[in-house]
């Protein structure tokens, strides 16, 4: 109903316009509501309209603009060519070649635009010339006029159009990623931008490449999916020292980042890190970290620093008995003969749980040594024979254990 009202009233103006003097403010009007209804079949009729009432440029424009809007490309040329006697406007030949673009007559299209480019060397123009090539496959030449409008504005739109040619169409990543890292660094980082830079750089194979670029996304919007995608790549490249600087001033994920500090053998920075996160979470896992870590940066014949690791591990197994402390604990009351017997009980448990551990065998077997049991260590060594030369601590063990062993046999005798 308020359609049909609208229509009458439409009518009625319409009617009282042509008893009357044109009035084109009342036609702007109506241009306008047609455009905001997106009907450009009407905002084009209007303008037109108003241009042949009044000669004013603009609407003659307008006029050409709706008609392309409206996709009534054919109608758009041949009034875009009449105009043009009159006004050899640039933004109506503009019109003409989107015209041509509109109905994909590309040679008119590319014809016309190069032209257009030659004469005003005008930014907008170099890239309406660069898309219809595109559009046409003729990526070379595309590429020169984004260049050109390139060189001009060194704007986002440009660099991004130019670095997905090189990379996309032409295989070159090398040159790709050279102009998009040159832009970054003269005119900042967009995240859009250096997305583009991570794909070229994962299409040429270079993932430290790909890690830089999601670190300086990363660094203007952090995101979490994207945080644990920068750890898998710098662990799969082995990048422990980059990975490690990233984690302390993002604090991703600090649990990481400790693991990394044992791994590297930073015990004195691994031992801070887990006592501040012990202090945080409560957590006894930490605690046993730190005990242990700082056991491992300072003097391990400081019988202050002995005590003090085996009094912290002592109330961390009361708490959480885990293969690993009871392993540490134990070697510990063994390897400084306070508890031998103790220890050696320690180990055990641990080797229940983890009967193929290396490690822990060497740590029983070593508490047999120090109990005089050679015969056992011996034996349990044995099992591992082929793994003992992988660790020069275990194969020393050995030694000993072997010595001692034969030379009991000898005294057996």
């Amino acid at each position: 109903m308020c359609g049909i009202k609208k229509a009458i009233l439409l009518i009625l103006i319409l009617a009282a316009c042509s008893r009357a003097e044109f009035n084109a403010d009342l036609y702007r009007i109506m241009a306008l509501d047609a455009e905001g209804r997106m009907d450009f079949n009407a905002s084009a009729r209007f303008n037109m309209i108003i241009y042949k009432n009044t000669g004013e440029k603009t609407y003659g424009e307008k006029w050409i603009e709706s008609l392309i809007r409206a996709q009534q490309y054919d109608r758009a040329i041949v009034e875009t060519k009449r105009l043009l006697k009159i006004d050899n406007s640039r933004l109506l030949i503009r019109y003409l070649i989107i015209a041509y673009f509109g109905k994909n007559d590309l040679k008119n299209a590319l014809s016309n635009a190069a032209k257009l480019a030659k004469s005003s060397k005008i930014p907008e123009d170099y890239i309406l010339t660069a898309d219809i090539y595109m559009t046409s496959g003729n990526h070379k030449d595309a590429l020169a006029y984004y260049k050109r409008a390139y060189s001009i504005t060194h704007d986002s739109l440009s660099i991004d159009k130019i670095v997905l040619i090189l990379s996309e169409h032409m295989n070159d990543y090398k040159e790709a990623a050279a102009y998009m890292e040159t832009h970054l660094m003269i005119y900042g980082s967009e995240d859009y931008l250096l997305s583009r830079l991570a794909s070229v750089y994962a299409k040429s194979g270079n993932i430290k490449g790909v890690v830089s670029s999601y670190k300086r996304i990363y660094k203007s919007r952090p995101d979490a999916a994207l945080g644990q995608r920068i750890i898998e790549l710098s662990l799969i490249q082995d990048d422990y020292k980059s990975l490690m600087e990233w984690l302390e001033e993002t604090h991703f994920n600090n649990e990481i980042l400790l693991e990394l500090y044992k791994h590297e053998q930073l015990y004195k920075k691994g031992s801070l890190l887990a006592l501040r996160l012990y202090k945080k979470d409560g957590d006894v896992t930490h605690l046993a970290v730190y005990a242990m870590l700082q056991y491992e940066a300072g003097d391990q014949s400081d019988p202050k620093l002995i005590q003090e690791t085996i009094s912290t591990l002592e109330k961390v197994i009361a708490q959480n008995s885990s293969h690993i402390h009871l392993n540490y604990l134990g070697y510990l009351l063994i390897d400084h003969s306070i508890d031998v017997k103790r220890g050696v009980e320690l180990v055990k448990l641990a080797v229940q749980e983890e009967p193929n551990n290396i490690f822990y065998n060497d740590s029983l077997a070593w508490g047999y040594y120090r109990l005089g049991e050679y015969g056992k260590a011996y034996d349990l060594m044995n099992k591992f024979k082929d793994m003992i030369k992988s660790d020069p601590a275990i194969f020393a063990h050995y030694k000993l254990i072997e010595e001692s062993y034969i030379n009991s046999q000898k005294a057996n005798r």
